[in-house]
C-alpha cells in the first residue's frame, strides 16, 4: 500500500490525501529430477487486485477512485 500525505498545507499537514493498494496471490508449480539431477521445470500463475482512492490528485495524475477493470 502506498499512501499520499499532505506535507505542504499547514492546516492539513500529515492527513491522507489518497492511497494506492495492490493485493495479489502467486501460485508456483515446480518439478525436478525427471531425466537427471540438473533438470528443472516450473510454471506460475498470478492474480492481482488494484485499488485506488484519489491517489495522485495533488500531482495532477487523477487516478479514479475504485477498482479499475483491465
Amino acid at each position: 500500500m502506498q499512501r499520499q500525505l499532505d506535507l505542504y498545507d499547514r492546516s492539513n499537514f500529515g492527513n491522507e490525501l489518497g492511497f494506492f493498494k495492490i493485493t495479489g496471490l502467486t501460485l508456483v508449480w515446480q518439478a525436478g529430477d525427471l531425466p537427471d539431477d540438473y533438470f528443472n521445470i516450473s510454471n506460475s500463475i498470478q492474480f492481482q487486485i488494484y485499488e485506488f482512492d484519489e491517489f495522485g490528485r495533488s500531482f495532477g495524475l487523477s487516478y479514479a477512485t475504485g477498482n479499475p477493470t483491465v
